[in-house]
């Protein structure tokens, strides 16, 4: 996969941070950019995502489970709203996300295309997904059938570019 975008990496000067007391301890954030395989990383271990695009003219933003494979996110839903955009538009956003606190994040950004599945492909990534979401409790019967309650419909994006973004501060003694 190629990374077309570069995010600028921002020093932020001192701020101070609360110790408990009355006296603020200071420290410095770092703000910079994830490279190619880390954002891939933070894809793979996460399963939860925000996807985005426009309903007529409008921004329309909704959290979804996820896995990630082969450069692409594949997710579930019923049929409503969501999936009549997305057949609609077919360009999306996504965003992933891990905050550890208000000075320690990592986002990742891609752009890609909406594909709606099909037959065997769309059964195979529902079984993925549900073996994801519970990987030691359901026996081969118990997913195979799970799977196909589980949704209506199974989607991909296709993800052309891929961003990503930190921040982590350090305490200082100063």
């Amino acid at each position: 996969m190629k990374y077309l975008d570069i995010m600028l990496i921002v020093p932020v000067s001192h701020k101070f941070i609360s110790t408990g007391g009355s006296v603020l301890k200071p420290f410095h954030t770092t703000i910079g950019q994830l490279s190619g395989p880390q954002c891939l990383d933070l894809l793979r271990s996460n399963d939860m995502c925000h996807i985005g695009c426009i309903d007529n003219g409008s921004p329309y933003i909704y959290p979804v489970s996820y896995i990630f494979e082969d450069g692409c996110i594949y997710c579930h839903s019923r049929h409503g709203k969501k999936l009549q955009i997305l057949n609609d538009v077919s360009q999306v956003c996504v965003q992933v996300e891990n905050i550890t606190d208000f000075f320690n994040w990592k986002s990742v950004m891609g752009w890609g295309q909406f594909e709606e599945l099909r037959g065997e492909e769309a059964y195979s990534y529902l079984r993925l997904m549900v073996k994801k979401m519970n990987p030691d409790h359901l026996s081969s019967t118990e997913l195979d059938f799970t799977s196909v309650l589980f949704c209506d419909t199974v989607y991909r994006i296709r993800l052309v570019r891929v961003t990503g973004a930190f921040e982590s501060y350090t305490a200082s003694d100063a």
